[in-house]
């Protein structure tokens, strides 16, 4: 094996009845029917779903205020149970909150 090579890393694939976590890091949805939909899709893989306590709430465009999306994004990291994490949205403001342990 050369040392230069990078070294590849391949995560265990999702099974029936694994726990996941929607979070939203940054914009909220546009759709409350939108969590809804993608919930009953991720049941019917046969996951066991979980929400973020903060993946409904509104503040300005963001899905909440940065300490609130901070903070159901560490309790989805942090939980040993959750074997993957969906973003119900991307945007912007994610980079607010992904390179400190705690908002400015």
């Amino acid at each position: 094996m050369n040392r230069n090579e990078p070294t590849v890393r391949t995560w265990p694939h999702l099974r029936r009845g694994d726990r996941v976590r929607l979070v939203s890091p940054a914009s909220f949805s546009d759709e409350y029917s939108a969590i809804g939909q993608l919930t009953q899709i991720l049941h019917g893989w046969g996951f066991h779903v979980e929400v973020g306590d903060h993946v409904l709430a509104r503040h300005g465009y963001m899905a909440g205020r940065d300490e609130d999306r901070l903070a159901d994004l560490n309790a989805a990291y942090s939980d040993p149970a959750v074997r993957a994490i969906i973003a119900t949205r991307g945007g912007a403001g994610a980079y607010r909150i992904l390179d400190s342990s705690s908002p400015a």
